[in-house]
């Protein structure tokens, strides 16, 4: 595509440039009228409004940490990738698979509709490592009641707090938390999504 190609040239004009040029070289390749870059939409579409998870099982970490981070302020708990680091993981709250008989499959009939929300961000969100592992795929009301109002504590992430609030976990819900957080993604990142 253009924009991979925009790349390619600008990384081997630099590979040529003094170190002393580099800055007012790669002004200059970035400002050229000849080349086109995405706009913050393109970016926000393309980098996050995408199934996140299924690209590389580390990034959505990094994404959730940035919106605890921003939402919560000093409050949000230190994270730290790595097992031996952080108590925390991701956790998807429509799951991964789906049991025929389950309320998921009522929620979700269409296979490609399950497959879309998966792995995107409104459906991610942090569980303690120890919640996580009793992860089952109940329905909602029971996943909800089990994860994340246990004995075991709650999360101290208000994304996480959010699945609390949701009286459902439809494709409507989905749609309506992923614009959302697009949106203060984009806030940020000082992106504008409305382009």
């Amino acid at each position: 595509n253009d924009l991979r190609s925009s790349f390619v040239r600008v990384a081997h004009t630099l590979a040529k440039t003094a170190s002393d040029a580099l800055p007012k070289t790669f002004r200059a390749e970035l400002l050229e009228s000849s080349r086109r870059w995405p706009t913050d939409r393109e970016v926000l579409r393309l980098g996050i409004d995408s199934p996140l998870y299924r690209k590389k099982p580390t990034f959505p970490f990094f994404i959730l940490t940035e919106l605890a981070r921003q939402l919560q302020g000093k409050e949000a708990p230190t994270m730290r990738l790595g097992k031996e680091k952080t108590n925390w993981s991701v956790e998807h709250v429509l799951p991964q698979t789906v049991d025929e008989a389950s309320a998921w499959k009522t929620l979700f009939p269409d296979l490609d509709e399950h497959s879309y929300w998966t792995h995107r961000i409104a459906n991610l969100v942090f569980l303690t490592r120890r919640i996580n592992t009793r992860a089952s795929n109940w329905d909602f009301k029971k996943k909800k009641r089990e994860y994340f109002a246990s004995k075991d504590g709650t999360s101290p992430f208000p994304l996480t707090q959010g699945v609390l609030q949701a009286e459902d976990w439809s494709p409507r819900h989905l749609k309506d938390r992923q614009e959302k957080l697009i949106e203060k993604l984009g806030e940020i990142w000082a992106l504008q999504p409305n382009l």
